[in-house]
Parts: C-alpha cells; sequence; structure tokens
C-alpha cells in the first residue's frame, strides 16, 4: 500500500488498523514463492535435457568436432559484417544525403585539403559536418568536370561542375559555397572553408576552366592568356562579395537612387504613402476600351471577371498558358500573350490590375491564324509588333485600336528577328517609326514606311560567324547592347556599324539584356545568376583643368587592360535550400522606368527585378553597388512558376507578374528579406 506524506501530523490509529492487512499479505507472497521454488527442479532436469540434445552430435559426425562450429562461426561473423555495413551505409545517407552511388573516376587536375560546412535549416547557420575533408577535381571526360569531397574512411560527395551548382566565393573568409541535390531534388547548402589562400585559389582556377568548357563547349587552351586571365578575374570578382562595382561620387549619389529597404516600419509606412500616391495616377479605362473594340465589331471577347477567377478548359482541347508579357505607359495597360490570344489589363484607381479585354485568335492579313512569339508596344502604345514562327521572315502590325493585324512587314529572306525592341529606351511614347532587331548574327533596324523590304541596306550590321545574337536592349539615345547565346556582350552606339566594345563569354548563354537610359549599367541574365556592368570608361583629359572625360563603352572601346569586371546578383546557396528549389531559373531581369524622366528630373533606374520559380525577386541597385554584393535582394512568394515579369511603366514600386494562368501586381512592400522565408 502506498502512502503520501502530508503537511499535517500522521493518523496513527489508522496505520495500526492497517497492519494485520499487511501481515497476512506477507504471508501470501512467502506462500506463492515456495510452490515456484518446488517446481524449478523439474524444469531445471527439463532444460538439461534439451541442452544434451543439442550438443548430441547428428548421425555420422564425429563428436568434438570443431570444423562445424568454425564454419557458424564464419557465417556469423560475415552476417555480422554485413549487417554493420548496411548500418554504416543507412548512417551515412543521414549523414551525407548527397552521397554517390560511386564517385567520379577520371583524370586529378587538382587536390586540396578543407574543412566542410552544410548550412542548418532550423538554426538557420553553417554548422561543420567534417573538420578535414580532401578536395579533388576530376576531369572525367573531354569538357565535363566533377569535384570529389571525401575523408579516409568515407566518400562525401562527387559534384558535376555545372551551372546549377550555383557557386558563391569568398576571398575574405577563403570560401567557396555551392548548392548540392540528393537523389529526391532536395537542395542542400554546402561551404569549404581553406586553410590559405594558395588552396583557395588553386582550386578556384580550376572551378573557371572546368566551368568555362561545360559551359562554352570550348577546351580553355584555345582562347588567349589575356582572355583567360581576364575571364578568371572577372569570375571571382562577379562571384564574391568582398570584391566589385562602386557607385561614383556624382552619378550615384543618395539623390540619384532610391534606397529603400522594405523592412522597418518607418520604410514601409513611406512605401505605403507612396503607394497611395500610385493610387491616385492609376485610372481604370476598361470602359472605354471596350467601347472602341465593339464600334468597330472586331472580334473581341469581354469579360469583366478579375485575375484570379480559374478560366474553364475548353471542351476537347488543352488548358492556354499565358507566355509573354509587355507593358504599356498608357492607363497602366498590360498585354499578355496566352496562346493566340491577347489578354489586355487595366490598373483600376486602387492599383489593382482588372482584366479589360481579350483579342482573341489572331489571324494574319490573310486570315491565317498564329501564335505570337514576340510582342513589343509601338507608336505610342498604339500598335502591337508581332513575330510569328511560321512566316518567320516578316512582322505584323496590330493595330489595338480595332484588335486585328492590319499589315505584314517583309524584312528579306535571310532575316529571321530572334528580338525586336523600340529604337531607344522610351520610344514607344512617342510616335516614332522605326524600331530594332536582331538575327542570329546581325543587328538591324526596321523602317515600315520603306516600299517592299522594310531593312534598308545602310540600316543593317550582319557578321559572317554564327555569333547566336538572343536578346537587344537600347538606351535613351539610342546606344545598343545585344546579348549572345555564346555569352559574350557586344555595344553598339547605333545601328549600320562594328561594336565598340565586345566582352567574352563569361559563362552560361545570355536570355535577356536591359540596359540603364544612361547607358551606364548593363544587366545580362543567365538562367542561373544575372550580370550587373559598369560600361563607364577610365576618365581621359586633364584632371588638373577638371576637363576630365567621361564616356561609356557604347562610345568608344575599353583598353585591353581596363575591361569592366562584371557583378554577379545571385541567389545565396542557402536560400535556396530556404525557399526548396531545385535549381535557380531566372527569367530576363529589367530596370524600373522612371516616371520622373518626363519631368526633366535627374533621378535614374533605381531597382531591378526578376524572378524564379514561384519567387519574384528585387534589388536595389543603389546597395550593390555601394557594397559590392549581389546577394542583397528581397523576395515574395506566389503560389506558381512566374513566366515574366516587368515594373509598371514610370514606376518602381509596383511590379507586375504574369503566371501561367493568372497575372498580378506586386507591391514593394509586400517584399521581405530571404531568411524570413
Amino acid at each position: 500500500m502506498n502512502y503520501t506524506r502530508n503537511n499535517d501530523n500522521t493518523d496513527i490509529e489508522s496505520l495500526v488498523s492497517e497492519m494485520p492487512k499487511l501481515k497476512l499479505d506477507e504471508e501470501e507472497k512467502a506462500s506463492d514463492k515456495k510452490s515456484d521454488e518446488e517446481e524449478k527442479p523439474n524444469d531445471k532436469k527439463l532444460n538439461e535435457e534439451e541442452k544434451y540434445n543439442d550438443k548430441k552430435p547428428s548421425e555420422g559426425e564425429e563428436p568434438g568436432d570443431k570444423e562445424s562450429d568454425e564454419k557458424e562461426a564464419d557465417k556469423f561473423s560475415e552476417e555480422l559484417e554485413t549487417i554493420l555495413k548496411e548500418l554504416e551505409c543507412e548512417f551515412d545517407k543521414n549523414r551525407y544525403p548527397f552521397k554517390p552511388e560511386a564517385m567520379a573516376v577520371g583524370k586529378t587536375e587538382t587536390k586540396v585539403a578543407g574543412e566542410l560546412l552544410m548550412y542548418d535549416v532550423m538554426a538557420k547557420s553553417f554548422k561543420t559536418l567534417e573538420k578535414s575533408v580532401t578536395v579533388e577535381v576530376i576531369k572525367t571526360k573531354e569538357l565535363e568536370y566533377y569535384m570529389n569531397v571525401y575523408t579516409e574512411k568515407t566518400d562525401i560527395i562527387s559534384q558535376f561542375i555545372e551551372p546549377k551548382m550555383n557557386a558563391m566565393l569568398n576571398s575574405e573568409n577563403k570560401t567557396i559555397g555551392w548548392n548540392s541535390f540528393d537523389r529526391f531534388g532536395v537542395p542542400y547548402s554546402l561551404s569549404l572553408v581553406f586553410p590559405d589562400v594558395n588552396a583557395y585559389s588553386t582550386l578556384l582556377k580550376v572551378l573557371v576552366k572546368a566551368a568555362y568548357e561545360f559551359n562554352n563547349k570550348m577546351s580553355w587552351e584555345k582562347i588567349s592568356e589575356r582572355d583567360r586571365q581576364y575571364i578568371t578575374n572577372t569570375t571571382e570578382s562577379a562571384l564574391d562579395p568582398s570584391k566589385g562595382l562602386q557607385p561614383s561620387s556624382n552619378e550615384n549619389s543618395e539623390e540619384g537612387f532610391s534606397d529603400s529597404g522594405y523592412t522597418s516600419e518607418t520604410e514601409d509606412e513611406a512605401l505605403d504613402e507612396e503607394d497611395r500616391s500610385e493610387d491616385e495616377i492609376y485610372q481604370d479605362s476598361s470602359e472605354g476600351y471596350e467601347s472602341d473594340e465593339s464600334s468597330q465589331g472586331i472580334n473581341v471577347t469581354k469579360k469583366r471577371h478579375t485575375t484570379k477567377n480559374k478560366h474553364p478548359i475548353p471542351r476537347g482541347g488543352t488548358r492556354k498558358q499565358n507566355t509573354q508579357l509587355v507593358v504599356g505607359y498608357k492607363d497602366g495597360r498590360s498585354y499578355v500573350l496566352q496562346g493566340n490570344d491577347i489578354l489586355v489589363y487595366g490598373l483600376t484607381n486602387r492599383g489593382k490590375l482588372k482584366k479589360s479585354t481579350t483579342i482573341d485568335n489572331i489571324t494574319d492579313t490573310k486570315n491565317i491564324t498564329f501564335t505570337p512569339e514576340k510582342l513589343m508596344l509601338h507608336n505610342q502604345d498604339s500598335v502591337l509588333v508581332l513575330t510569328n514562327k511560321e512566316n518567320p521572315n516578316s512582322l505584323f502590325k496590330m493595330d489595338l485600336e480595332v484588335g486585328k493585324v492590319v499589315e505584314e512587314w517583309k524584312l528579306g529572306d535571310y532575316l529571321i528577328p530572334s528580338d525586336i525592341v523600340p529604337e531607344s529606351r522610351y520610344a514607344q511614347t512617342t510616335p516614332t517609326q522605326t524600331f530594332v532587331g536582331i538575327s542570329h548574327n546581325s543587328l538591324f533596324k526596321i523602317d515600315p514606311r520603306l516600299p517592299t523590304l522594310k531593312v534598308g541596306e545602310s540600316q543593317i550590321q550582319q557578321y559572317s560567324s554564327k555569333l547566336r545574337f538572343t536578346s537587344v536592349a537600347t538606351t535613351s539615345e539610342g546606344n545598343l547592347v545585344v546579348g549572345s547565346g555564346k555569352g559574350e556582350l557586344r555595344l553598339f552606339d547605333r545601328v549600320g556599324v562594328k561594336a565598340k566594345t565586345s566582352l567574352p563569354a563569361l559563362g552560361e548563354p545570355i536570355i535577356g539584356v536591359d540596359v540603364t537610359s544612361d547607358g551606364r549599367y548593363v544587366i545580362a541574365t543567365c538562367r542561373s545568376h544575372i550580370l550587373l556592368i559598369d560600361t563607364l570608361l577610365p576618365p581621359t583629359g586633364d584632371s588638373s583643368k577638371h576637363k576630365l572625360i567621361k564616356r561609356t563603352g557604347f562610345l568608344a572601346s575599353f583598353p585591353q587592360n581596363a575591361k569592366p569586371m562584371p557583378k554577379r546578383l545571385y541567389i545565396r546557396p542557402e536560400h535556396l535550400v530556404l525557399m526548396n528549389q531545385k535549381q535557380v531559373s531566372f527569367t530576363p531581369a529589367k530596370f524600373n522606368l522612371d516616371f520622373d524622366y518626363f519631368t526633366s528630373s535627374k533621378r535614374v533606374e533605381t531597382t531591378i527585378v526578376a524572378s524564379s520559380g514561384p519567387y519574384v525577386i528585387t534589388w536595389n541597385l543603389n546597395k550593390v553597388l555601394k557594397s559590392g554584393k549581389g546577394d542583397v535582394y528581397c523576395i515574395k512568394k506566389h503560389n506558381d512558376v512566374i513566366v515574366a515579369g516587368d515594373f509598371v511603366f514610370g514606376h518602381d514600386n509596383s511590379i507586375v507578374v504574369t503566371m501561367p494562368y493568372n497575372v498580378d501586381v506586386v507591391k514593394k512592400r509586400q517584399f521581405s528579406k530571404p531568411d524570413k522565408l
């Protein structure tokens, strides 16, 4: 019986009354124990007989024969060893989820020692995984390399060297970080810390060579020593947050750049106020737009639902997806390409997107249905210029006032435009007739007023080799930057002449370019990162007389020993883990278009926007220039993959994003720091 001690005096009488019962219980227990002991001898005898039978040799076996026992012992040892190996493998899988089935083998390019760390998602910090590891770069075959990391006891990782690694460097801390993935595609963030600069630099040089050969499908030895040195220095500068761009004291002062951080309450209140002031500017003009269409009797479907309503799937067909976005300067209009339809959205007086109309079933001048690949607003947003892969040597003019294609512009049998842009950065706001296009190896100006072919002989710069031009952008003065599938950049002062500046391929193919109004900064988007390039040449002239001349690479060539060092904008490997993305896949990045340009204000571009998967990412240009860091950004998650995004024309606080089935406007105040994911 259990007793609990109380603070009060113990009741002695109650204890005494229980004593006879306790005594009786003890006697019963003693009796049971005696009965058990009487039964045990028989049990013991039976057990002895069982042991004897087990030890009794079988027929034909010599008593005391040890051979059978040794075999049993060997078998047991083998089974135990197998179990231990399985347990060790299971332990390694838990400790090293990215451990390969086998390590890559081949020619050793370099071998160094270091410490291996892994990002802990719960603690949101790096923790040591192995104090001492060997890092070995292996060339498995032509243009392919692996980075093996292992200890004396176990293999840890065999990393294929490719853009998906999302590598980052830090020369101050002598670290190289990257993303690795397990067999299910789950991302992990790893970092190598080296004991000295020599080990860090040795591995860096080999990684640069391996990445270059994989991306460009060309041997490192085939390029000049000068280019090899430039690419190595540029790669280190681009990936290392301790090195990079610095703003000039004049052009990039606080007056010229917004420095919003999106995080503090004061800044949020300021952004709310800016958003409210923008809301006063926006007008919902969808009613007027629909009346324009209906008065012409054009085949336009009028729908009054919001962007979040589901689009029905046609019977026997498939659901059309959004693929392209262009943002207009008039009335906050945005045009979204969805299959062979164009969805037109306007901004309400509260700054929200609302669908105003649909231009469906696009046809050419011969009434043949086609699906455009590229869209460009033109002639004060009254025209959409369309490309057609079924008729690639022509462009098509869609009159937005009537909602149909009204003209075909033939370019010539040898010109297939891969990109088209306004003649200058703000040309779409003017009645300018000409605009610019590129093909895989040429840059040309298109003039719809020409009688037959719309490209004049003097308005084209064509190269004999296949340069694989992919994208083009223009400054406010009409200077041009062209990116290529080889990763090269060319800067032109105008159409019809050779490039003033040519920068060698630094890595992946370039999928998009943009440039600030004054031509000072260029961004070139690759799938895994974005390059930010300062095009300002070293000043020339007499500094004592304050007659320094400042020019950009659009107007003059860079000296061979003073080519610009790009800064890489990227997603940190540990943030990719928090985002739970299998890899970075950027959409073409854009600068904002500052509306104050039209009031002769000296303010310039302040923000860069891009997206990867369901995330929209923004970089504050001034912060990047001041810190030299390309990993300072804010982020916003959506429910679906983003296919395109751009700023509302003239503003940097509102961004239009297009998803496969939705279109939305995101405000800056909705963004947060990535470590808050």
